[in-house]
């Protein structure tokens, strides 16, 4: 993806001045510009979507996604949990 995106002229690399084993990546000025329209498309799309919620619908729009969150993180825990393998383990997060 980056090879891509340095391809197209949006990013570029440069070594590191203090490590030359790293290599940094930056934005061109194509690349802020892509950056700035984008950031106007998504702040179009929520206008357009979530904007038009009343505000009751758009607090619970978050209390929903905060629970759906919440609830994925528990699960993502416990399939690290479950690999381990040890009912113990299991029994902790639950």
């Amino acid at each position: 993806m980056l090879r891509a995106m340095e391809k197209g002229g949006i990013v570029e690399r440069r070594p590191d001045a203090a490590d030359q084993r790293l290599t940094c990546v930056f934005l061109t000025g194509a690349g802020r510009d892509l950056e700035k329209k984008l950031r106007q498309v998504a702040s179009d799309y929520v206008r357009d979507t979530i904007g038009t919620l009343s505000e009751s619908d758009r607090r619970e729009l978050q209390r929903l996604l905060d629970e759906l969150g919440a609830s994925i993180s528990r699960a993502l825990v416990a399939e690290g949990a479950g690999s381990v393998g040890t009912a113990a383990g299991r029994e902790a997060v639950a």
